[in-house]
């Protein structure tokens, strides 16, 4: 028993000066609570107590995680980046999942800039916003101004409800929850994906290439600044349905960055004359059962990378339409090919039916993939 006993007089001395330590602090804690102000000594213990009933709230309503994790749509791309074919996410809308590294610098800019300033500086609320807001609410007689930051338009996006005090009360709660548990540069990923761009789209991604046939992060001054206002009011600045309004309200934001500087003389004009978009862009359909097979491959990925390659995949897809067309009289009605790469070995072309829209004929079919016997195509 020795032994052990001395281990333990070790043990004894070593923790010793942690305790030491950690009683001093308590005296001194104690000391100096005990000369504190009356009145900062309930001011405190008030702010103790309404931060432990936040962390309870917090903990007791957890945030709507499906609204913040929302499905994503599909895009398939060729070899040199051109979209082939798009699917619409598992709830009907255009929605791309997109990083922040794949959003224009220019659109952050402006977006910051334009609808919170103090975005990086707040908790989820700005105090000065929020009163300034109360004013004029008050003078109103009704709510008018919001006082809202980019935190709490995320949390209005996510549980969207009618604009009343005590709705409001629950966004600022939402907004100081969201603070907590998402850096900066997450809550503009999460604004930048689930933001609202009219109709069904949803997210800069699907917007930027609706409306401009592009990736965000290629937008010229005028689209950012297009899309920085546009989901304040979707339904109002709709550039395919009211191009007018949504030329007026982009041309505000211009204004404004111009007059504090944050665009040049040259780069404003150029901007203000870009055309708006009146209607939104169709998507490619090139490869349909090709790019079916990837997403079923791949049903988690928002942008799926092929080696596919779009020129030459039109080309098969009209030469093996003509060659079906000249045998029809055959009773020859549909037919498949694909093109492999003999030097990479990459699939460079593949066409599962003659017309995808065939119903008669079992278009949307693969072809290329159906069972098949290989007749003399296998030699000893």
């Amino acid at each position: 028993m020795q032994f052990p006993r001395q281990i333990q007089d070790r043990c004894v001395k070593a923790t010793d000066p942690v305790c030491n330590r950690i009683r001093a602090f308590l005296c001194t804690l104690r000391t100096r609570w005990a000369r504190m102000d009356p009145r900062l000594q309930k001011g405190l213990g008030v702010f103790l107590l309404l931060l432990l009933l936040f962390e309870l709230a917090v903990y007791l309503i957890p945030l709507p995680w499906a609204a913040l994790e929302r499905p994503s749509s599909t895009l398939v791309f060729d070899r040199e980046g051109k979209v082939l074919r798009a699917f619409t996410s598992a709830d009907d809308m255009w929605r791309i999942r997109t990083d922040l590294e794949q959003v224009s610098p220019l659109l952050q800019k402006y977006l910051v800039f334009y609808e919170d300033r103090w975005f990086y500086y707040h908790p989820g609320f700005n105090p000065v916003s929020l009163v300034r807001a109360l004013g004029q609410n008050l003078r109103s007689g009704r709510i008018i101004s919001g006082g809202s930051t980019l935190t709490m338009q995320i949390a209005r996006m996510i549980e969207p409800k009618v604009r009343t005090w005590r709705n409001k009360a629950i966004e600022l709660f939402r907004a100081l929850q969201l603070e907590q548990r998402f850096s900066k540069d997450e809550l503009l990923t999460i604004y930048f994906n689930i933001a609202p761009y009219g109709g069904n789209i949803e997210g800069v991604a699907a917007a930027a290439w609706l409306y401009f046939g592009k990736e965000p992060a290629r937008l010229s001054p005028g689209e950012a600044a297009l899309l920085t206002v546009l989901p304040n009011s979707p339904s109002q600045f709709r550039p395919d349905l009211v191009p007018d309004r949504a030329r007026k309200a982009r041309d505000k934001v211009l204004k404004r960055l111009f007059d504090y500087g944050l665009i040049e003389d040259v780069e404003y004009r150029e901007a203000l004359a870009e055309e708006i978009p009146d209607a939104r862009r169709d998507w490619p359909f090139r490869a349909p059962h090709f790019s079916q097979e990837m997403v079923a491959r791949y049903p988690q990925e928002a942008r799926i990378y092929t080696t596919i390659n779009a020129d030459l995949q039109i080309f098969l897809e009209d030469l093996l339409a003509v060659e079906v067309a000249k045998v029809k009289a055959e009773g020859i009605t549909n037919a498949a090919a694909v093109v492999i790469d003999n030097q990479t070995h990459q699939l460079v072309a593949a066409v599962g039916s003659a017309g995808f829209f065939n119903h008669q004929d079992q278009g949307q079919v693969n072809g290329y993939l159906a069972p098949r016997s290989p007749g003399s195509t296998l030699k000893p």
